[in-house]
């Protein structure tokens, strides 16, 4: 029989708090926030919404004036976009003040769909000449199955701007025969699906030639890959 004394630790009066350790597994990719509020606290999306903002200002983007009588008004928000160099490293946080999106449940179904389907169809023509409403009236194209009555009123708004504005159309003016075109994608700017948006310009001379805006078929995962 073993009768050697055992000695412990509270014997002789050692006391020592157990350490527990715990490791998180954390994702240190930036990123883009879903709310203002979670932006705020982020010192690269304060800096990239204060850049906007600015350049709203110089620009005299819009002006203060009273809200006229029986006229609604349109929201704003911001939309956070992370622009990413080819190898993924990040080349920009960009910020911008938009103008509320539609969105599929977006309030009470519209059952009237048949007039909505003509209106809209309608409004697709009109593009070929009127340029400044193809990124709007493509956004109305979207709930073509299912509209809701914010639809048709952003419809509405839409048919009420090309009434004040019966005058604009395309001027063609002469000069150097050469051509330019332009391209841009607002990525993952569909709050519905996360698709991305694309739409391009060609200028023949000074005068515009063939535009389009158009969803993408398929979901971008980065900013390089919408704009491929």
């Amino acid at each position: 029989m073993n009768l050697h004394p055992m000695q412990t630790r509270s014997n002789s009066g050692i006391i020592k708090r157990k350490a527990y350790f715990a490791s998180v597994a954390a994702n240190s990719t930036p990123k883009e926030p879903s709310t203002f509020k979670a932006a705020a606290k982020i010192p690269e999306w304060q800096s990239a919404m204060q850049e906007e903002i600015d350049a709203l200002h110089s620009q005299n983007t819009w002006s203060f004036v009273p809200l006229p009588e029986h006229k609604n008004l349109v929201g704003c928000e911001w939309a956070y976009m992370i622009k990413r160099n080819a190898d993924g490293s990040i080349s920009r946080y960009k910020a911008r003040l938009v103008a509320k999106r539609l969105l599929k449940d977006d309030g009470k179904s519209y059952h009237n769909l048949e007039q909505y389907r003509s209106i809209v169809r309608v409004l697709q023509y009109l593009t070929f000449t009127r340029l400044d409403i193809a990124f709007s009236v493509n956004q109305a194209c979207q709930f073509m199955h299912n509209p809701m009555k914010s639809h048709v009123i952003a419809v509405k708004r839409i048919i009420r701007y090309l009434k004040g504005t019966s005058e604009y159309g395309i001027q063609f003016r002469s000069g150097p025969i050469y051509m330019q075109s332009y391209s841009d994608t607002d990525w993952a700017g569909d709050p519905n699906d996360r698709r991305s948006t694309s739409g391009f310009i060609v200028f023949l001379g000074l005068n515009p030639i063939s535009w389009a805006s158009k969803k993408q078929h398929t979901i971008s995962r980065s900013s390089t890959e919408a704009e491929y």
